[in-house]
């Protein structure tokens, strides 16, 4: 981003512009070392589309495999992401582009990044998200980071079409 006409104590245009688009991210759930409540509900909700995979299939064993590998491809989706370092720091930039801010939660792990949210119903389609059938909108996406973080002390903001995670690297 060009930063011609800065002057010492003022802002270009551009950087004004970006401090009226950021907004803190409401459904920021930050989390402690191991399992996250945001990760153990997308575990649960994958579990809960599998079991019904399988009862469509008319309740056919020996198919578990398949049935959560369907459901994961339903509701998992691949995070267009940029991970950024310096000595201190991880920044985040997640592309939200088709998921409605509004119902956003992030849950940032020592290790890694979830993000759960809708695709709004008007974009859904009649056979559900991503062109598949039963989940009704909802996406998850996982985010896996370079070095370990003080999860609780992420911040995330919302800028434009952009989630950006800042977290702080933990020292060792």
């Amino acid at each position: 981003m060009a930063t011609q006409g800065r002057t010492e104590g003022h802002e270009t245009q551009e950087e004004a512009i970006g401090k009226k688009q950021r907004r803190p991210a409401e459904n920021v759930v930050v989390c402690q070392p191991g399992r996250s409540d945001l990760a153990e509900q997308i575990r649960e909700t994958l579990a809960h589309r599998a079991c019904e995979i399988f009862e469509r299939r008319g309740r056919m064993h020996g198919h578990d495999l398949e049935d959560w590998w369907q459901a994961e491809s339903e509701i998992l989706r691949e995070l267009p992401s940029e991970i950024n370092e310096s000595p201190e720091h991880i920044l985040v930039r997640i592309e939200l582009t088709g998921l409605d801010p509004t119902t956003l939660q992030v849950g940032v792990e020592p290790r890694r990044v979830v993000l759960r949210g809708r695709i709004p119903l008007s974009d859904v389609g009649e056979f559900g998200a991503l062109g598949n059938n039963g989940n009704g909108g909802e996406t998850v996406g996982f985010l896996d980071l370079p070095n370990e973080v003080e999860a609780p002390k992420a911040k995330a903001v919302i800028k434009g079409a952009f989630l950006e995670v800042v977290a702080e690297k933990r020292r060792t």
